[in-house]
């Protein structure tokens, strides 16, 4: 009987690492992955956010407008102490922005039509509204890519500063 030990294999497994640690993240690898993300988000956005009627989810889109659309005809603000606060402040230059590129009729309280005239004030409010909407797709968007480029290299995944 042989009392020799068994004997190990001594053969190192072949490991084939990714060349950046984040290829593993998705199966897409890191660039079509966040590219599949933004594309992911902008479908989102789209069916979800940009094309919905503005009345039918009541959420902080009327006070977040009406407080910009106030601020812009220079009368004071209804919410000073809202978390929204800087999102208002945004709208409100925003709202300028496009109103100034002439893409935006209603960009101020004064400039909306009455409510009584609910055809022109349906069509102001989705205006605004869908301006609105593209301005917080464009902040997620650029957060996104922001954190995504801020850490995007091997230097990242080994905890290197650049």
């Amino acid at each position: 009987m042989d009392q020799s030990p068994t004997r190990a294999s001594t053969t190192q497994p072949q490991i084939h690492a990714a060349p950046d640690a984040f290829d593993r993240l998705a199966f897409l690898g890191w660039r079509w992955g966040l590219t599949a993300i933004v594309a992911g988000m902008a479908a989102s956005f789209l069916l979800f956010g940009y094309a919905l009627i503005y009345w039918r989810n009541a959420d902080m889109d009327f006070m977040v407008i009406y407080n910009a659309l106030v601020l812009n005809d220079g009368k004071p603000q209804l919410f000073f102490d809202h978390t929204g606060y800087i999102t208002i402040l945004s709208v409100k230059l925003w709202f300028q922005l496009l109103h100034g590129l002439g893409l935006l009729g209603g960009y101020s309280l004064s400039t909306f039509p009455p409510a009584s005239d609910a055809t022109a004030f349906d069509a102001a409010m989705t205006g605004a509204v869908r301006a609105g909407r593209v301005l917080a797709f464009l902040i997620a968007t650029g957060c996104v890519l922001a954190f995504a480029g801020g850490c995007s290299g091997p230097s990242c995944a080994t905890g290197a500063s650049r």
